[in-house]
C-alpha cells in the first residue's frame, strides 16, 4: 500500500494505490479447487473547503480484480472418494471498476449538518452503468449524543466464489437512522434500518434475487483502563 497526500490551506489532494495477492487449497476426497487472487487499487481525490460551514470532495478509483479457478470436481455428485472419476476446469474472472464520485457537506448551524453524495462507473468489459447516492442529516444533542438520519441507493459487484462465479451488479436501496453516544469511557451506538436488495447473488448455497430487510444494530464498548475496553 502506498498513500501520498498533499496539504494546502484551502483543499487535500490525496493519491493512494496498492496491490494483493493470496493463494487459497481447498480439497475434500476427489474434489480440489486451486483460487489465486490478484487485486489492485488506485485512486486520486480530492477535497476542499469553503468558509468554516462547506466542504466537498470529488475524486476516482480505479479497483482491478482477477481470480483464477482451477478446479477439479467429482464427475458423479455422489462419487466423492480419492479414486472416484473427476472433471477438470481452469477459469478465469476479472473485474474492473473505475469509478467517480463527488461528495458535499454543509453545517445548518453547530450542531446540524446536511450531506449528499454521488458514486458512479465508467463501463468496461460489458459491465452495467449504475448510479449511487445517498443524503443525510446528522443532528448532536450536545456534546455525548447525536442522530443520523440517511437514505441512499447503493451498487456493488458480486465477489466471485466456488459456486458463483459472476460479477453480477447489485442495488440496495436503504433507510437508516443512526443514535451514538459517547462520553470518556462509554461509547455505545444503536441503529434501525429498512432494506431492499436486488440482484442475483448466493445466500450461502441458495441463490436468490431479491431481499427485503428490516433489522436492529448495536454495539457496545466500555473502558475499563488505560490499556483495557
Amino acid at each position: 500500500v502506498v498513500s501520498l497526500d498533499y496539504q494546502a490551506p484551502l483543499y487535500l489532494l490525496s493519491i493512494k494505490g496498492g496491490y494483493d495477492i493470496s493463494d487459497l487449497d481447498y480439497r475434500f476426497g476427489n474434489i480440489r479447487s486451486h483460487t489465486l487472487t490478484q487485486q489492485s487499487y488506485a485512486s486520486i481525490s480530492l477535497k476542499g473547503f469553503i468558509g468554516n460551514k462547506f466542504s466537498w470532495q470529488t475524486g476516482m478509483n480505479y479497483d482491478g480484480f482477477v481470480r483464477d479457478f482451477d478446479d477439479t470436481t467429482a464427475s458423479v455428485f455422489y462419487a466423492l472418494h480419492p479414486e472416484g472419476p473427476v472433471d477438470y476446469a481452469d477459469t478465469v474472472v476479472r473485474r474492473p471498476i473505475i469509478e467517480g464520485h463527488a461528495y458535499v457537506n454543509y453545517a445548518l448551524s453547530e450542531r446540524t449538518h446536511l450531506s449528499a453524495g454521488l458514486r458512479t462507473n465508467v463501463p468496461v468489459a460489458d459491465q452495467a452503468s449504475f448510479l449511487s447516492f445517498q443524503a443525510a442529516l446528522r443532528q448532536d444533542l450536545g456534546l455525548k449524543h447525536s442522530f443520523l438520519l440517511s437514505a441512499g441507493r447503493y451498487h456493488s459487484f458480486t465477489i466471485p466464489g466456488f459456486f458463483f462465479r459472476g460479477t453480477e451488479l447489485l442495488r440496495a436501496d436503504q433507510l437508516a437512522l443512526d443514535y451514538s453516544y459517547k462520553s470518556n469511557r462509554l461509547e455505545w451506538q444503536a441503529a434501525i434500518f429498512a432494506k431492499d436488495e436486488l440482484g442475483s447473488q448466493l445466500n450461502g448455497e441458495i441463490p436468490i434475487s431479491r431481499a427485503r430487510i428490516v433489522g436492529v444494530e448495536a454495539f457496545v464498548q466500555y473502558i475499563l483502563g488505560r490499556y483495557v475496553a
